[in-house]
């Protein structure tokens, strides 16, 4: 069982009886925990706590990964999840005594400046968990992704669907991933096109 998870590590399990086979993290900006044990516990970092001065945590309260559907390929044994990589700062303050029907908080969250917040599809390498490829996406973009087979010509094929009110790519034309300047290590062969008109409809 594959798992990318909001906390940063991708968790590969035995579907059989659950134990843990691997778990590595999939973002840059991760300084919560170390890494996670044989147990399957965060080994985590100190500093975390939040103070009045307030203190960076990262991934941010959004996580590293959200809502957005993962998809894996078996042809190329990649993991495709959308990635966030962002950083919070949380600060502590006194909230005064505790009173029914009103909010009490202890303190509150922002983006931090540092690092630019990015959104980034990666693909995963399941046997190892090492990042295979990058792609860097629009600041709006909070999409999900669908891997499909390859077509006729050998080429592998992803959809992406926009959640944020932007339709279908915004009505982009397909796009040769493989020749943008920006694209980490993608392979050859990969291509990102527009979904059908659908796909506003779930028509994945």
């Amino acid at each position: 069982m594959l798992h990318a998870n909001r906390n940063g590590f991708f968790y590969v399990f035995d579907r059989r009886d659950g134990t843990l086979l691997m778990a590595k993290p999939f973002v840059k900006n991760l300084t919560w925990a170390h890494q996670i044990g044989y147990d399957g516990r965060p080994v985590k970092l100190p500093n975390q706590e939040p103070t009045a001065k307030g203190t960076k945590v990262c991934p941010s309260q959004d996580g590293a990964t959200n809502w957005f559907s993962p998809s894996f390929n078996p042809a190329t044994g990649l993991y495709y999840i959308q990635t966030f990589e962002k950083c919070s700062i949380y600060t502590k303050s006194d909230s005064g005594e505790w009173e029914s029907g009103k909010s009490y908080l202890g303190g509150s969250q922002r983006t931090a400046d540092d690092p630019k917040p990015e959104r980034i599809l990666k693909a995963i390498d399941i046997q190892t968990g090492a990042i295979a490829w990058t792609l860097a996406q629009r600041p709006r973009a909070i999409v999900g992704r669908h891997a499909e087979h390859r077509d006729r010509t050998g080429n592998l094929r992803i959809r992406r669907w926009r959640a944020d009110g932007g339709g279908c790519d915004d009505g982009e034309a397909a796009v040769d991933v493989s020749d943008e300047p920006d694209v980490e290590g993608v392979a050859d062969d990969l291509h990102v096109r527009r979904p059908p008109d659908d796909c506003d409809r779930g028509g994945l």
